[in-house]
C-alpha cells in the first residue's frame, strides 16, 4: 500500500502501529524501544526534514519570545491562541521527527520549554512579562497535537 510517497507492506507487524502499543498507557509513557526511525510511517526524508525543523522552530520561538512584541490592534486572547497553535505545532513536529519517543516526554519537554521561556520573558525581556496564563495555553496546545497524533497513529494501525 502507498501513503503519501512512502511504501507500507504491513502494519500489523510492526510494533509502533499495533493499536495496543499506540493507544495504550504503556506507549504514552514508555518509548517504543524496537522501533527505528525508519520505522515511520513518514517517507524517511519528510522525517530528516522534520528533524531539522524542529530546533529552528525551537530558536524562532526563541526569538519570538524574548523580543519586544510590536503594539498593534490587540484582540483580547489572541496571544493565548496563538501559544496554543505554535506548542502545538512543535509537539507535532516532534512527534512525527522521533517517533519512537513516548508523548509523555514530547509533552513535559514541550511544557518545559515553554515554561522557561516564560520565566526568561519576565528576567530578560523588557517589553514583555512572564504569564501563567499562557503557560497553560504551551500545555493544551501541546496536548491537543499529541492527542491528535495518537489518534492518527490508531487509525493508521486499523
Amino acid at each position: 500500500m502507498e501513503l503519501g510517497g512512502c511504501v507500507i507492506f504491513s502494519l500489523q507487524n510492526r510494533p509502533y502501529f499495533s493499536p495496543k502499543v499506540v493507544i495504550s498507557y504503556s506507549s504514552f509513557v514508555f518509548s517504543s524501544q524496537n522501533m527505528s526511525a525508519s520505522e515511520s510511517f513518514l517517507p524517511v526524508s519528510i522525517v530528516k526534514s522534520l528533524r531539522v525543523f524542529v530546533p529552528l522552530f525551537c530558536l524562532f520561538i526563541l526569538w519570538a519570545s524574548l523580543t519586544s512584541s510590536p503594539g498593534g490592534i490587540s484582540i483580547r486572547h489572541a496571544d493565548k491562541v496563538m501559544h496554543v497553535g505554535v506548542y502545538g505545532l512543535l509537539a507535532f513536529a516532534t512527534s512525527l521527527a522521533w517517533p519512537y519517543v513516548s508523548k509523555l516526554k514530547i509533552g513535559l519537554a514541550c511544557l518545559s520549554y515553554g515554561g522557561i521561556l516564560e520565566i526568561a520573558q519576565g528576567a530578560l525581556s523588557t517589553g514583555r512579562v512572564a504569564s501563567f496564563w499562557d503557560f497553560v495555553a504551551n500545555g493544551v496546545g501541546a496536548v491537543i497535537a499529541l492527542l491528535f497524533v495518537m489518534v492518527i497513529n490508531r487509525k493508521l494501525a486499523n
